[in-house]
């Protein structure tokens, strides 16, 4: 006999949650601010990461040039000032400082690398251009830079703070037939 599952789908609503209107537009240019951040950091941590591999194609000018993308503290050919894995982020987190969160531009490096080393064959094939990030991108962060999630019986809503930033959450109507769906 099958099991029944009951599936609720349901829109959240997520609403800055500060007095004033002043107060929210501030944050919410903030919020905007990062999203312009992020998207110009992704675009840049993608070109980083191409320039590094197709490094080697650069080199036609000079023969006899001996490169390895490493530290060259640690081998004789290396060309880096730090490990590999760890050019981007110092770019962009020196670019952006105080503009957005590390956390996010921490998040946004991590998951670059991760997609560009799953694609790298198809790049260096001609297969797949880089991507390009459009302003309006989603910002990465992790629960780091989330904070207080809780049910606010006053408010008749969940609350929480991202990097400090109020927020208030409300569930929608339930818009499956008859309020529910069953699978079976």
């Amino acid at each position: 006999m099958e099991k029944s599952t009951l599936k609720l789908t349901r829109k959240i609503q997520i609403l800055i949650d500060l007095p004033t209107k002043e107060e929210k537009k501030e944050a919410l240019d903030k919020l905007y601010q990062w999203q312009n951040r992020c998207f110009r950091a992704a675009n840049l941590i993608v070109t980083h990461l191409y320039v590094q591999e197709m490094i080697r194609e650069f080199f036609y000018l000079s023969e006899g040039i001996k490169y390895k993308l490493a530290d060259e503290k640690k081998d004789d050919h290396g060309i880096l000032n730090r490990s590999r894995t760890n050019t981007t982020y110092p770019v962009v987190s020196d670019r952006f400082k105080g503009e957005i969160p590390t956390n996010i531009l921490s998040n946004l490096n991590q998951a670059l690398i991760s997609s560009f080393k799953k694609n790298r064959p198809e790049y260096w094939n001609g297969e797949r251009s880089l991507k390009n990030f459009k302003r309006d991108m989603a910002f990465p962060f992790d629960l780091e830079g989330m904070s207080g999630l809780h049910y606010s019986e006053e408010k008749k809503a969940f609350c929480f703070r991202l990097f400090q930033i109020p927020f208030k959450t409300y569930l929608g109507k339930d818009f499956t037939i008859n309020g529910h769906c069953w699978s079976g």
